[in-house]
């Protein structure tokens, strides 16, 4: 899955939704060198890909694909069901998505200097660019995947899978209704929540394991209005005021008040 869909199984614990991005970075056994709870994140994480891999309808939707587009239909797939869920965001989650995106925003923003390099660039992508609120604008869907094309050294192949992806877009919708439950289920398993606050470093100071010196500048912040350097669109828009901490949607977890220090 994607980053909005991770984000969003997160329940907008803060330990899921740092998880939900070291995922991608932090490779092998965990062996306690993260906090606890930080841990349980990115497990979630990996348990979420791997049900993903496995699952039935994945593996349905990704023999429309050609021998060429084959080792491209993952990660079509994974942000095409993002756009689902943008589409369909009022079936799984009360806060309106442009609040949701604040919240995890803020959370990113504010753990910044404790990410290793390359998490901390995509999270500055992220909130620079506005994309968990973006990933359902067809220019951005795109052009996503084609920047992804570019560095994959496939660019025509990536235009051809994309196709494929619109013309079975009624089989892919869904798949991803019918598929996207089961995960929202999964996320809300008591092995996910609970649990005592995650100590964190104070920001500008990064945590040895690492492997990067402390202090510096966290991310920089792009100014409210900004246009895009990405994709052509509107400017993004100012955030809606956040809102104060509480019970998130999953059971068993609450979240610490945004307007808190990490």
């Amino acid at each position: 899955m994607n980053h909005l869909a991770h984000f969003h199984l997160a329940g907008e614990c803060e330990h899921l939704v740092l998880g939900a991005l070291l995922g991608d970075y932090v490779k092998g056994p965990l062996t306690g060198a993260l906090p606890q709870a930080l841990e349980r994140g990115i497990r979630l994480h990996r348990r979420v890909d791997a049900f993903t891999d496995g699952h039935e309808r994945l593996r349905a939707l990704r023999v429309h694909f050609g021998p060429g587009e084959r080792r491209l239909a993952g990660v079509v797939i994974d942000l095409f069901f993002d756009f689902l869920l943008t589409r369909h965001w009022e079936r799984f989650h009360a806060p309106a998505l442009r609040e949701f995106s604040t919240r995890v925003c803020l959370i990113l923003e504010r753990h910044a200097a404790t990410l290793p390099p390359a998490a901390a660039r995509q999270a500055r992508r992220i909130v620079e660019h506005d994309l968990l609120c973006r990933y359902g604008e067809v220019e951005v869907l795109e052009g996503t995947l084609e920047r992804l094309g570019e560095v994959l050294r496939q660019p025509r192949a990536m235009r051809s899978a994309i196709a494929v992806a619109w013309s079975r877009m009624r089989e892919f919708e869904e798949s991803f209704l019918a598929f996207y439950p089961q995960l929202v289920e999964i996320a809300g398993a008591p092995e996910f929540r609970g649990g005592g606050p995650v100590i964190f470093p104070p920001w500008g100071r990064r945590p040895l394991f690492w492997g990067r010196p402390s202090g510096g500048p966290g991310p920089k912040k792009a100014a409210v209005g900004a246009p895009n350097p990405l994709f052509s669109g509107a400017p993004r828009p100012p955030p809606e005021p956040r809102s104060s901490g509480g019970p998130s949607k999953f059971t068993g977890c609450e979240r610490a008040p945004l307007s808190a220090a990490g």
